[in-house]
C-alpha cells in the first residue's frame, strides 16, 4: 500500500488533471504497520473505524503536500460522509473551504440519517443534491451520481477560471 501523496506519484496526479476526471479515494485497510493500534480487535481495521480513519489521513496528506496547489483542477472524491474529515470539520475547515465541494443527500437512508447528511454537508459549504435513495446512492441512482460529479466538474473548472 502507498500513499500518493509522494513526489513519485506526482506523474499520476498530472495525468489524472490532464484527463480532467475525479479521482475516488476508496477506503482501504490499514497499513500493515499500523496494523498494531488494532490488534486483538481486528473488527476495527474494517469498515466500522479502520477504513474511515486511514482514508482520512490519506486525505489529509493529500491536503497538506500542496497537491492541490500544484495541480488546482484536481477533484478528489471521498465518499462516506467525507471518511472521518466531516466529523472534524471544525479542526480542519480551511482545507474544505480552499476547494469546491459537493454532497449526494440520500433522503432515504437509514444507516445514516438523511438529516446528519445535510447538517454535514451545510457544515462543508458543500452544493447539496437530495435524491429519493437508500444508502448507496452509486448503485440506485447512477445517473443522478453521474449528474453531480458532471455539476462538480464544471463547478470546478469555473472556479479554477475565474482564480
Amino acid at each position: 500500500m502507498v500513499f500518493y501523496d509522494l513526489p513519485q506519484h506526482r506523474p499520476f496526479w498530472a495525468t489524472v488533471q490532464e484527463l480532467d476526471v475525479p479521482f475516488y479515494l476508496h477506503p482501504r485497510p490499514p497499513l500493515a504497520t499500523r496494523q498494531q493500534a488494532y490488534e486483538g480487535y481486528p473488527w476495527l481495521a474494517a469498515s466500522v473505524w479502520g477504513f474511515a480513519v486511514e482514508t482520512s489521513i490519506h486525505a489529509l496528506r493529500l491536503m497538506a503536500s500542496g497537491l492541490f496547489n500544484e495541480y488546482p483542477k484536481l477533484r478528489v472524491i471521498l465518499g462516506h460522509l467525507g471518511e472521518k474529515l466531516s466529523f472534524a470539520i471544525w479542526r480542519v475547515g480551511a482545507a474544505w473551504k480552499s476547494k469546491p465541494s459537493w454532497y449526494i443527500v440520500a433522503k432515504n437512508d437509514r444507516t445514516i440519517q438523511p438529516d446528519c447528511e445535510r447538517f454535514l454537508a451545510k457544515r462543508m459549504g458543500a452544493t447539496t443534491v437530495e435524491t429519493a435513495s437508500s444508502h448507496v446512492v452509486m448503485l440506485s441512482q447512477p445517473q443522478v451520481v453521474i449528474d453531480v460529479i458532471r455539476k462538480a466538474v464544471k463547478g470546478a473548472q469555473g472556479a479554477a477560471a475565474t482564480a
